[in-house]
C-alpha cells in the first residue's frame, strides 16, 4: 500500500510519496501499535500458486451414427383407383301430360233373350202396347211365360226372329228357338217454354192402351222440338204429376192455350238413339 509522510516547511508544503525501498530504509515509521518498518519490511507473503487448471477433457468422439434403416419395400400397394368420369346427368324426362282416363261406354240399352218353344200350347207370356206399331212396348208379362222375369215392362221389342216385319199376330205360331231383342226406355225431364200466343209444339199425342204406358207423341214441332222432344217419345208425367194418358193430354192442351207466356216440364220416356 502507498505510504505518505507529511513534513511542515516554512517555505513550502512537501509532500513524499514513499514508493522507493530506499526511502522505507532511511525513514522509521510509526503507527499507532508500534512501528511500521518491521512491518513494512515483512517479505510479502507469497502467492499461492494459481491452481492448475485442469486440462480440458477431450471430447468423447461423436458416436457413428446408426445408418439410417433402409424402408421396407413397401406391400404391395393397391395401383390408385382411376377416377370415374363424372357422370353425365340424365336430361329431365319430359313430363307426359296425365292420361285422361277413357270414360266407360254407356251401359247398351239394347239386349236379347232367347227361348225355346216345345209346344204350340207354351205361351211366351207377354202383352203390349201396340199405339206405335213400328215400336210396340211390353205391357207386363204372364207369370209361367217362357219370358217371365226376363224381360221389363215398358221396353221396346225391336226385333223377333223369324218375324222379320214385327207382326205379333203371328208370334203366337212360333215354335223352337226364338230371340228376342229389346231395347230399354232413358228417362229425360224437359223445361219447355211457349211464348205469349204459341204453342209448345205437341202437335199430336195418343192416348195408349193402359194407365201405365204414356202419352204417346206421335208429331212434334216448336220449342218441343227444339228441346229435344222426338217422336215416339211417351210423355210419363207433367209439372211432376203422374196422371192417365187421356188426363195428361187435356192438361197439355189446357196449357198451350194460355195466352201468356208459359213453361211446362214434362218427364219423358225415351226410345229414340
Amino acid at each position: 500500500m502507498p505510504i505518505f509522510v507529511c513534513c511542515e516547511d516554512t517555505t513550502q508544503d512537501t509532500e513524499f510519496r514513499l514508493t522507493d525501498q530506499r526511502l522505507l530504509d532511511a525513514v522509521p515509521l510509526f503507527d499507532e501499535k508500534g512501528p511500521l518498518e518491521e512491518k513494512l519490511r515483512e517479505p510479502p507473503k507469497q502467492q499461492e500458486p494459481p491452481m492448475k487448471e485442469e486440462p480440458p477433457k477431450k471430447e468423447e468422439p461423436p458416436k457413428d451414427e446408426e445408418p439410417p434403416k433402409k424402408e421396407e419395400p413397401s406391400r404391395n400397394e393397391e395401383p390408385p383407383q382411376k377416377e370415374e368420369p363424372p357422370k353425365q346427368e340424365a336430361t329431365p324426362k319430359q313430363v307426359e301430360p296425365p292420361k285422361q282416363e277413357e270414360q266407360a261406354p254407356p251401359p247398351s240399352r239394347f239386349y236379347t233373350v232367347t227361348v225355346k218353344k216345345d209346344s204350340p200350347n207354351q205361351s211366351f207370356g207377354l202383352s203390349f202396347d201396340m199405339t206405335d206399331k213400328a215400336r210396340p212396348v211390353v205391357l207386363s208379362t204372364t207369370s209361367g211365360g217362357l219370358l217371365d222375369g226376363k224381360v221389363a215392362a215398358l221396353d221396346a221389342v225391336v226385333g223377333i226372329s223369324s218375324l222379320p216385319a214385327l207382326d205379333l199376330t203371328k208370334l203366337k205360331g212360333l215354335s223352337g228357338e226364338v230371340t228376342f231383342t229389346l231395347k230399354k226406355p232413358l228417362e229425360v225431364t224437359y223445361s219447355i217454354t211457349k211464348p205469349a200466343g204459341g204453342v209448345f209444339g205437341f202437335s199430336d199425342m195418343k192416348v195408349t192402351s193402359t194407365d201405365t204406358s204414356g202419352l204417346l207423341i206421335a208429331k212434334v214441332t216448336g220449342k218441343a222440338a227444339e228441346a229435344g222432344v222426338k217422336v215416339s217419345d211417351r210423355i210419363m208425367a207433367v209439372n211432376g204429376e203422374k196422371k192417365s194418358p187421356a188426363a195428361m193430354a187435356d192438361t197439355m192442351k189446357q196449357l198451350s192455350a194460355l195466352p201468356g207466356e208459359g213453361t211446362v216440364n214434362i218427364s219423358i220416356l225415351s226410345y229414340s238413339d
